[in-house]
């Protein structure tokens, strides 16, 4: 597909999908496609030299419910490229028997980033075995969202979080360890909003920053690594 036609930009995971792969146009490019191919226009580009229409004049709008740091029309329409933004990241993505994340998958591994997918119906014990046989020395962040976390009892939700903050816990519980092990326990959260944010952002601070839009959880830095406490799912 070399170009994609949407009516606005939201930031929705074919939509950020799209800007990786392929241009986004309004639906009145292809408009002028149509007029240009049956002969409206005879000194047309499209009939005289077979070149379309210039896609730079065909942007969409951006979606009026997006907050205002993804309201501008220039964040969307950057020029540069989102390949490789996520280079630095291993993402476990929390997901749901009942979802497609097709789309999601794609906009990470087309933005660098490592992943891997985790039922949370598999219960902690698989999630311990999981992430205590990591060697990937990437940082790691476990992908949540609302609707993942309804799919499940609010005990099984909560053994999950608790079981993952355990590899974030405070730096005396891993003391026999140098430094670069520790490193391999540095995990933290966010939602897949804010991940598509980044790729639309086209920077890695975007994730990193504590001060996001969509907050799951608050930050404090220990020592190099991230102690993380949850403010809207541990009740």
């Amino acid at each position: 597909m070399t170009h994609n036609v949407v009516q606005e930009l939201t930031l929705t995971p074919s939509c950020v999908l799209s800007l990786l792969n392929s241009k986004v146009v309004a639906p009145k490019w292809l408009t002028e496609v149509i007029h240009q191919g049956t002969g409206g226009n005879p000194s047309s580009g499209l009939e005289q030299h077979f070149e379309l229409p210039d896609t730079s004049f065909f942007f969409p709008v951006v979606s009026t419910a997006l907050p205002t740091t993804l309201s501008s029309i220039n964040v969307w329409n950057t020029g540069k490229s989102r390949r490789g933004v996520l280079d630095d990241y291993r993402f476990i993505i929390f997901t749901c028997a009942s979802e497609r994340v097709e789309d999601f998958q794609s906009v990470v591994s087309l933005s660098g980033g490592g992943y891997e997918f985790f039922p949370v119906d598999s219960g902690r014990v698989r999630l311990h075995r999981r992430l205590s046989a990591d060697k990937d020395k990437r940082k790691k962040v476990i992908v949540v969202d609302d609707e993942v976390k309804t799919s499940v009892a609010p005990d099984t939700w909560n053994e999950l979080i608790d079981e993952a903050k355990s590899y974030v816990s405070s730096p005396p519980s891993f003391s026999f360890l140098p430094l670069n092990d520790l490193k391999r326990f540095e995990l933290t959260f966010c939602s897949r909003e804010r991940v598509l944010e980044t790729v639309v952002v086209g920077e890695p601070s975007v994730l990193s920053h504590n001060l996001g839009l969509h907050q799951f959880f608050w930050y404090i830095p220990i020592r190099g690594l991230i102690y993380t406490r949850s403010s809207t799912m541990d009740g």
